[in-house]
């Protein structure tokens, strides 16, 4: 074999050795798994997958929390109010009005609570805020605006009314005898005399006053004092008089009439019955009134002489 002939066997070998390692490397790389690219971190687009620690502690879930009572359009009056809602059961809730703490209370088994507490007339804000063990706020209510109204001063009776006159002892003849004594200015006063009652009111400064036509005998007469505010009344003392009968005189002499007697006026319906004014007789009054004239009687058995009547007497309307 020439020089020539053995370099081209050499290059031969060479390209076999070549080829073979060839197949080694494309067998080697078609068994290997395909693998992607971890992004880089520096790429803004790519988001690295998130990372959870077994050791964290789970954020704290805040309780349901309701101020539920009272509603804002309810009717309250200042004093003792009653709220309430719904929270965890056996969280505390406390409650607070225009940042000033009224109280604090427990919610039940069920989430209920409650609690009264007073508050002023007013505008009031009002919330309610849940609590954790340590005094942590973890919840808190929308604020909620009352408007609470004064509360009412209860009625009050008027003072017992005293009658000044007549008094115990005094020498009384049956005819027209004056009645007068003091009350609350502005109230009314009905006077009962036996079985006589009559109706009046007192003045600016609390004086009353009127003249009743009584008979002979002995007589229960008080004063009854209403006011017309409150309805309220108050009696005064019973006071017992000793009437004596009429001197006589000639019995041809005309009677004097009660109900002429005083200026002429117009009678007046009131709680009790209609009050006679001067100058004013059943027929005129049965007319006024639109009712029969028997009737007006047979309503008033006292009236024995229907043509006796007197100023301030009271007649039951049927």
């Amino acid at each position: 074999m020439n020089k020539s002939s053995s370099s081209w066997i050499g290059y031969d070998w060479f390209k076999l050795a070549v080829a073979i390692l060839l197949i080694l490397l494309l067998l080697v790389f078609w068994r290997a798994p395909v693998t992607t690219p971890t992004p880089s971190p520096a790429n803004p687009t790519d988001t690295p997958a998130p990372v959870t620690d077994p050791t964290a502690i789970p954020p704290v879930v805040a309780p349901p929390l309701t101020l539920d009572q009272p509603g804002p359009n309810d009717d309250l009056t200042a004093g003792a109010i009653l709220f309430g809602g719904q929270s965890e059961p056996g969280g505390t809730v406390r409650v607070q009005a225009n940042g000033a703490l009224l109280g604090e209370t427990t919610a039940n088994a069920g989430g209920e609570w409650s609690l009264t507490a007073d508050l002023p007339a007013g505008e009031a804000q009002v919330s309610a805020q849940s609590l954790d063990s340590t005094g942590a706020i973890l919840a808190e209510t929308p604020p909620l605006t009352l408007q609470i109204a004064p509360t009412l001063a209860a009625p009050v009776a008027p003072n017992p009314p005293v009658i000044t006159q007549p008094t115990v002892g005094d020498a009384l003849t049956a005819g027209l005898i004056t009645v007068s004594g003091t009350a609350d200015p502005g109230t009314q006063i009905l006077i009962t005399a036996g079985d006589q009652q009559v109706e009046t009111e007192t003045d600016s400064n609390g004086d009353w006053g009127i003249t009743l036509d009584l008979p002979a005998g002995d007589l229960e007469l008080y004063a009854t004092a209403t006011d017309p505010a409150s309805g309220l009344s108050a009696e005064s003392d019973h006071l017992t008089v000793s009437i004596s009968p009429a001197a006589t005189s000639d019995t041809n002499a005309p009677s004097p009439d009660p109900v002429a007697s005083g200026p002429c006026g117009e009678g007046r319906l009131t709680r009790a019955g209609y009050v006679v004014a001067p100058c004013e007789n059943l027929t005129r009054i049965s007319r006024k009134l639109d009712v029969a004239l028997t009737d007006l009687l047979r309503s008033n058995p006292s009236i024995t002489d229907p043509d006796l009547i007197y100023p301030g007497q009271i007649l039951l309307v049927p």
